[in-house]
């Protein structure tokens, strides 16, 4: 038998062994499912975001209503979508169902929501608890659109556009409410507006693993220079959000070394660099006093990926969402 084959024979080894490990990890949650999505995963929720106000969250949940071992699950599709929570955990219910993780982001009236579904963006209005989706309007018309985030005058949308291609170059761009005025900004990705509206700070690096993943902060509408900010050297930092007073920046950190993620705080130049919390998808509340976030623990007595708030200080720990819904 010739090398070329014998190597092909171990590669194929290698797939079926790392598919039985999967099917076996998971199979407990497929007996007896009538429920048309699987996956191994473990976060049951994601994304969460407060209302201008402060009184609600809205939140993309996943649907599960089995786990079981090795992180498998099963969803029920009438429950997978963007759900609605007050801030002290009461009243959670859906909004619209999706199949598509939504990062949804508020107008700052409270009156939109505007949300990437399927690589294209979107804005729903809101009423009282729920969303019209009978007005839902569409943005975009790029491709791999997403992280969309809502200028504090209401003027600008800024979001991700993930490839170059015919429609322009992959980085930030900002447009306006109503789709119209579409502007490539800069190269970097994930954007979020300084409370001032001057002011965009969005990530930049080559890789997760490139010891130059950092932050800029660039001014769209006035002459100044991007400015740099290279939080941790060495780990995976992503998703910088200001505080709504602009004297603080949020991020998470990933270290290679141990592959968590944790939240950090940090001030606007980039000094005083501190762990807040173990979790990802972090939110600043209106007043800058609390932080939502999805927990990753890892322990037992806190399911992996629900919504949780804390104190910016790290004080008064709070779950709001349960998982199965």
């Amino acid at each position: 038998m010739s090398k070329i084959n014998i190597q092909k024979i171990i590669s194929a080894l290698v797939l079926i062994v790392s598919f039985l490990s999967l099917l076996f990890n998971c199979s407990e949650n497929i007996v007896g499912s009538d429920f048309s999505f699987f996956i191994c995963y473990t976060d049951y929720d994601a994304y969460p975001a407060w209302s201008p106000d402060g009184s609600k969250i809205v939140y993309y949940h996943r649907g599960m209503i089995e786990v079981g071992p090795g992180a498998g699950y099963i969803t029920d599709p009438d429950s997978m979508g963007l759900w609605m929570v007050d801030a002290d955990g009461g009243n959670p219910h859906i909004l619209f169902t999706t199949n598509s993780i939504v990062e949804a982001d508020w107008s700052p009236d409270g009156n939109w929501l505007v949300l990437p579904i399927n690589h294209n963006i979107f804005k729903a209005p809101v009423i009282g608890d729920s969303v019209d989706i009978g007005k839902v309007e569409k943005l975009s018309t790029f491709n791999e659109v997403y992280a969309p985030d809502w200028s504090p005058d209401g003027e600008w949308i800024a979001f991700s556009k993930g490839l170059d291609d015919q429609y322009g170059q992959a980085g930030t761009w900002i447009m306006k409410p109503d789709g119209s005025d579409k502007q490539y900004v800069f190269r970097a990705g994930i954007p979020d507006w300084h409370p001032d509206g001057n002011s965009i700070i969005s990530v930049r690096g080559v890789s997760s693993t490139s010891i130059w993943k950092r932050f800029i902060i660039y001014y769209p509408f006035i002459q100044f220079s991007p400015d740099t900010l290279n939080a941790l050297i060495g780990k995976n930092n992503f998703s910088p959000k200001f505080s709504p007073d602009g004297l603080k920046i949020a991020f998470e950190s990933n270290p290679f070394d141990t592959g968590e993620i944790f939240i950090m705080l940090m001030n606007y130049d980039g000094t005083n660099i501190i762990t807040l919390i173990k979790g990802k998808h972090h939110a600043w509340s209106p007043d800058g006093k609390k932080i939502a976030f999805i927990g990753i623990f890892n322990e037992p007595e806190k399911p992996m990926g629900t919504v949780w708030v804390v104190d910016v200080d790290g004080s008064n720990l709070k779950q709001l969402t349960f998982g199965i819904q």
